[in-house]
């Protein structure tokens, strides 16, 4: 028995609203892409096409619909599904993003594809488990077995999307610490500082990335080390470095793990007091709010 088609009224609406989504002004987009997902199954076929060949503002919107008539359905639509092997890259980032957005539905499909043969289809899967973030935990091991795996934006896309689900990924990302590739190393260590207090289990390895031979990665390890609350002595001689940085958002990410580390951090002191005269007003915020915390004698 064939599922039968939308009556001609509701087909002519969901064209009108296809055409908003491609043509439309950014209201109409998020208007039409809320109306589709109401509309459920018989706006997929049209929503799947604009993820295949529309621009990238329509794609966007699409995918939100998409993602709202998966969560009704509790399933990802099939087509949307296959569209994870198109050809064309950015097809494929955009289906995964929009299958990103249906929730834990999405999960088995996308874990699944985590041991496919091709490493294309390991990266969007990867992908679209990072855009579910929290609730991809179940698909933690799955990812952590592609931080071995020989390809490297694989492995890229596996940390980026551990970091993302936090906390009962921790294991994982101290493991990753320590990849031959310095920008897996990096996620690692972002990612663990800003999970903070709840990967404090992965000190060891976080200590060890102290001696990096990345600077970045010996940066966000200080950072990490920092919110650990326990003795984070060794990353003061980094943080105190990055104070010197060009770079504002480094002087000040610097600034606010000195502040957390507190009183043990008064050897920094020197580099502190010229951080409250910082061109950056952030950075002399940060500086000023972490001097308070360490009560560093030569601040006061």
């Amino acid at each position: 028995m064939t599922e039968p088609h939308p009556a001609p009224s509701s087909a002519e609406r969901i064209r009108t609203l296809l055409d908003d989504l491609e043509h439309g002004e950014a209201e109409w987009r998020v208007s039409a892409a809320l109306a589709l997902g109401r509309l459920g199954d018989a706006a997929v076929p049209g929503l799947v096409e604009v993820v295949r060949s529309g621009s990238p503002a329509a794609r966007e919107a699409a995918g939100a619909a998409l993602g709202r008539i998966g969560r009704s359905s509790r399933a990802v639509p099939e087509p949307l599904l296959a569209l994870l092997d198109d050809p064309t890259e950015d097809v494929r980032d955009a289906a995964a993003r929009a299958i990103g957005t249906m929730g834990a539905s999405a999960i088995p499909a996308l874990v699944a594809l985590l041991d496919a043969q091709r490493a294309d289809l390991r990266r969007v899967a990867a992908q679209a488990l990072g855009c579910l973030a929290r609730d991809a935990e179940p698909a933690t091991a799955g990812l952590a077995r592609l931080l071995g795996d020989g390809d490297l934006e694989v492995r890229q896309r596996a940390v980026w999307a551990l970091g993302k689900i936090g906390a009962p990924a921790v294991t994982a990302l101290a493991g990753a610490l320590a990849d031959a590739e310095p920008s897996v190393r990096l996620t690692a260590a972002r990612s663990l500082a800003a999970i903070g207090e709840r990967a404090a289990s992965t000190e060891d390895a976080v200590r060890r990335a102290l001696g990096d031979a990345d600077a970045r990665v010996r940066l966000h390890a200080a950072s990490a080390l920092s919110t650990f609350g326990g003795d984070a002595r060794a990353a003061v001689p980094i943080l105190a470095d990055a104070l010197t940085s060009p770079e504002a958002a480094v002087r000040a990410l610097a600034a606010r793990a000195l502040g957390r580390i507190g009183p043990a951090s008064r050897e920094a002191a020197t580099a502190m007091l010229k951080a409250l005269r910082d061109d950056d007003a952030e950075v002399r915020q940060a500086a000023l709010a972490s001097a308070k915390k360490a009560h560093h004698d030569k601040l006061n």
